[in-house]
């Protein structure tokens, strides 16, 4: 009975030898996952930021140079009726 016991205890020991290399393998990939999923989410969140603060820098040059143009259309417009009102 004591050899069944001491050969059951080897065979699980083997498995266990086996086995515990691979288990500690997937515990370090899992923490490299976590580890990159946080890198990426920062990244993005970084990406982002500056993207939403281009779009900002962007929405206020559009206006910008939506004032210039009109600007613009009054400086053609007069110059329009400064010509009309000189004799040729």
């Amino acid at each position: 009975m004591k050899d069944t016991f001491e050969q059951i205890r080897q065979q699980i020991h083997e498995i266990r030898n086996i086995f515990g290399p691979m288990d500690l393998k997937l515990a370090n990939m899992e923490h490299q996952i976590a580890t990159s999923q946080a890198y990426l989410e920062e990244k993005n969140a970084t990406l982002e930021s500056r993207l939403l603060s281009a779009l900002f820098r962007m929405d206020r040059q559009d206006a910008k140079i939506a004032s210039l143009a009109a600007g613009q259309e009054q400086i053609l417009e007069k110059m329009k009726r400064y010509e009309r009102q000189i004799p040729e």
